[in-house]
């Protein structure tokens, strides 16, 4: 038996589209039209993507929806290397050389955005932040574990106990990572990515696809 979840999103004006400063209007498709790649969905990796497909390639990108207005306007504003099982949990399923890909994935993935964001202009407020993955002491043995997996795999990261604390509030045992995250705004770094790709004729909103032909 399979299971789909349906979501609906509130309805109203999103908070990151409370600006003055909008994605600009795009045109609908109003005659049939050809491309080698055609990218549905114009949310942030929708626009990742047209920026750079765009660039050797002849991309149309199409939202059902004006841009950055569906799952972009919900999307949250912060990015961490870390996932939400540890490392321990993950050997169920993988292996460690491929959870420590994954973890280094992610460093590279805010460093990639990164470079991108100031090749643009950085219009997004981006910037690095660090992250703490901790425990009021429900899983303090774990917090210790994962901490020993990265440190002993070359992760920079400090581990946090009550006597070292910074932080106003109770950690029994915590994990600190200066440059473990980051912080930008979904809906500028779509904005940015969209206005300045180079397909800006080929760009479609409020268009919804019926068929496909070949």
């Amino acid at each position: 038996m399979v299971y789909y979840l349906a979501m609906e999103y509130v309805k109203g004006t999103p908070y990151f589209c409370q600006r003055k400063t909008k994605i600009k209007s795009y045109p609908y498709v109003e005659q049939d039209s050809h491309c080698e790649i055609l990218l549905i969905g114009g949310g942030t990796s929708g626009a990742i993507l047209n920026y750079y497909l765009s660039q050797e390639y002849d991309v149309m990108l199409i939202e059902q929806d004006r841009f950055g207005r569906s799952c972009t306007s919900c999307a949250t504003a912060l990015l961490e290397y870390q996932l939400d099982d540890f490392a321990a949990d993950l050997t169920k399923y993988m292996s460690k050389e491929e959870i420590l890909a994954v973890y280094q994935m992610g460093l590279d993935g805010i460093a990639k955005l990164e470079k991108l964001v100031n090749k643009l202009g950085n219009h997004c407020h981006f910037q690095r932040r660090p992250t703490l993955l901790y425990t009021d002491g429900a899983r303090e043995k774990e917090i210790e574990k994962e901490y020993a997996f990265r440190v002993d795999n070359g992760f920079d990261c400090e581990l946090i106990e009550e006597d070292n604390n910074p932080f106003p509030f109770f950690i029994k045992k915590g994990i600190y990572c200066q440059d473990g995250g980051a912080e930008v705004d979904p809906y500028l770094l779509t904005k940015e990515l969209i206005e300045q790709a180079t397909n800006q004729d080929h760009i479609l909103e409020n268009t919804k696809i019926v068929s496909l032909t070949k």
